[in-house]
């Protein structure tokens, strides 16, 4: 999707000095002004230092080259009650499939036209600042 994840137009690039603060960075965004996610790099799985060590070693990395760490709790993907994943577990693939497209699409959490997107990462002492991103929802493709 052209505009998924969009990117730049700036880099922001940490001096050694600034390198800690990678642990420590403030994610917020929301839509339409209520909150979906707020969260803070602490509490990454898995560290990005430890991330590209271990990614290292199967894939050679280019100038340019981008790794997407995941995302914080609050995105609009609901997942099936353990329950119901052990009772869909008797059903064939594809319906198993279509009962979770069905009941997805009946979260009112996924982004409609018009939907105003804001994000912003920074540290809690403002040192670090990425500023902010808004995206309005459009049905240009």
């Amino acid at each position: 999707y052209r505009t998924f994840c969009p990117l730049g137009p700036i880099l922001c690039l940490l001096d050694k000095d600034e390198l800690h603060y990678l642990h420590k960075l403030q994610l917020t965004l929301t839509v339409n002004g209520e909150r979906r996610q707020y969260d803070s790099t602490e509490n990454l799985v898995h560290k990005p230092a430890e991330t590209l060590t271990e990614f290292s070693q199967i894939h050679d990395f280019q100038p340019g080259d981008v790794v997407m760490t995941g995302t914080p709790s609050g995105c609009a993907l609901g997942l099936p009650s353990a329950a119901l994943v052990k009772l869909s577990a008797l059903l064939p693939e594809a319906k198993k499939w279509d009962l979770f497209i069905k009941g997805q699409k009946k979260r009112p959490q996924y982004l409609k036209l018009g939907d105003r997107v804001k994000s912003t990462i920074a540290s809690r002492d403002g040192v670090i600042n990425l500023g902010e991103q808004i995206h309005v929802i459009t049905g240009d493709g």
